[in-house]
């Protein structure tokens, strides 16, 4: 098959493999730097009862610790001293789950636009700076990430032809991410709300004005209403493989909030700005195209 790109294109996706490449020669010979060596030393290079059940800190993303005991069992890595003299090998995992990323991003945009709007989000994502400086840690942002984007092609994908098997996959997805870390929760009641969301305005395009009697069984008829069921069901399942360290998770420092006056606000918005741009204002026009 043929594959034809703009020269607006080709020039984006050429500029953003600069950061990218940039990004995987500066980490990927990184050494294991301070979280990461906790990670390892208390969660990784332990007992297997130890990785699923101590959650004395945050550190420990349980299903991303669990995916490298078993990279570095088959690696032949068995202690922190053969890991830190081995420290590109445990960025195999994270960069081939980015890799996937990639991938992903490029299926999600190919599949809801075109061809040349695909190549752009995987030019968009590999000038993102969060995602270049996290995709490569030896910790569970990265696996995160390619879980997300999974969920969601996998929630278009069953919204467009209401397969079991896609939503027995969105349910592991849905599960796995918040099994990853318990924030990514925030990430999946967004899917779970856009999807609610489809449900009522396919039903409003379809049929048009309707009766509140009428709505609710429409709604659970909807393929919508069961992708956002089987995301539910995916939350269960996180929560359920959490058991062992369930209270703790709910009872922690890092769970306390504080709020933010409205002075305080602005400035802050200004620094994130700033922090996501730094100096790469081609970013704007990308993000326009």
């Amino acid at each position: 098959m043929e594959i034809k790109l703009s020269a607006k294109t080709i020039l984006y996706l050429v500029i953003s493999l600069i950061p990218f490449l940039y990004a995987v020669n500066c980490y990927f010979m990184l050494d294991i730097w301070n979280d990461e060596m906790y990670t390892l030393r208390y969660f990784t290079f332990t007992h297997w009862s130890t990785t699923f059940t101590d959650y004395h800190v945050p550190n420990n993303h349980i299903f991303y610790n669990v995916l490298n005991k078993i990279t570095l069992s088959i690696a032949g890595i068995s202690t922190l001293e053969s890991a830190i003299h081995h420290h590109w090998v445990l960025r195999i995992l994270p960069l081939a789950m980015g890799i996937a990323t990639v991938g992903l991003v490029f299926k999600i945009a190919d599949y809801c636009i075109n061809r040349n709007a695909a190549w752009l989000s995987v030019a968009f994502l590999m000038a993102s700076l969060p995602w270049l400086n996290h995709f490569l840690q030896i910790r569970g942002y990265g696996l995160s990430t390619m879980l997300f984007t999974a969920s969601i092609y996998l929630v278009l994908k069953a919204i467009e032809h209401n397969s079991t098997k896609t939503l027995g996959l969105l349910i592991l997805s849905a599960g796995l991410l918040l099994y990853t870390i318990p924030l990514n929760m925030y990430y999946i009641l967004s899917l779970i709300l856009c999807s609610g969301f489809f449900a009522v305005i396919r039903i409003i395009y379809i049929q048009g004005p309707f009766q509140l009697r009428t709505i609710v069984p429409q709604l659970i008829q909807s393929a919508p209403f069961r992708v956002a069921f089987a995301i539910g069901l995916g939350v269960l399942l996180g929560l359920a493989l959490y058991g062992p360290v369930i209270q703790v998770i709910f009872n922690n420092d890092t769970l306390k909030t504080k709020e933010i006056s409205p002075a305080e606000f602005i400035p802050l918005l200004k620094l994130l700005s700033s922090a996501f741009l730094n100096k790469r204002y081609f970013i704007l026009p990308l993000s326009l195209a």
